[in-house]
């Protein structure tokens, strides 16, 4: 078993992402190269990679080229869909995503894209607020680990770690580290097994799907 990396808001061949949130990189292509190749580095084919959400946004046409780039990168990879991931599941699990998701609840952990923003004051929150709100209630995470807002200036909000890759130098990081930051170091090891574990069963259940009983 490996480690567990975690990164959102890539968003891979998205030009304007570079002008809308001052990214420093003069292209697509060299934010692109960049990120993969922090991503190579760190992450090692054995550990759990999961991203949360938006993966890309404005492919153009270069749905193959991200296919390729995806494909590249180490790790057994999870996506956990973002506002901008708009293929089909299909389109991800191809490009060597093991599974694609919605929200994942695991060892007192929820991993959604956008923060329960509903109550805090002077924001505008999205409308998939009101999704993680009712999810924040169903399963009362310890920690909410989302991605969405990319500034960072913008302090965590309360029960909330914020895994875009603008506030993380443009690089995965471990869930330990994320979990540590946040004062629950002491679900780290467990809540590494457990994804491991939730995986193998996502793999099964994707298994027995796709089997053809003659």
């Amino acid at each position: 078993m490996g480690e567990v990396y975690l990164i959102s808001d890539t968003h891979f061949y998205h030009f304007n992402i570079i002008r809308y949130c001052n990214r420093p990189f003069e292209d697509e292509d060299k934010m692109n190269f960049e990120m993969e190749k922090r991503w190579s580095i760190l992450v090692q084919p054995e550990d759990v990679l999961i991203h949360v959400g938006d993966l890309t946004a404005g492919l153009k046409g270069r749905k193959e080229a991200l296919k390729a780039l995806i494909t590249r990168l180490p790790g057994r990879k999870v996506l956990v869909k973002g506002n901008h991931d708009h293929q089909d599941d299909e389109f991800y699990l191809s490009a060597g995503f093991e599974s694609v998701v919605d929200y994942i609840t695991i060892n007192n952990i929820l991993f959604a894209h956008v923060p329960d923003t509903l109550d805090a004051e002077s924001s505008h929150p999205h409308p998939w607020a009101a999704i993680t709100k009712k999810l924040r209630e169903a399963f009362m995470p310890k920690l909410i680990i989302h991605g969405h807002i990319h500034r960072n200036d913008t302090p965590e909000f309360e029960g909330h770690f914020n895994c875009a890759a603008d506030r993380h130098n443009f690089m995965p990081f471990t869930l330990q580290s994320a979990l540590e930051r946040s004062n629950l170091g002491d679900l780290a090891k467990s809540a590494n097994e457990d994804i491991y574990t939730w995986l193998e069963q996502q793999k099964v259940a994707a298994d027995e799907k796709n089997t053809i009983t003659l």
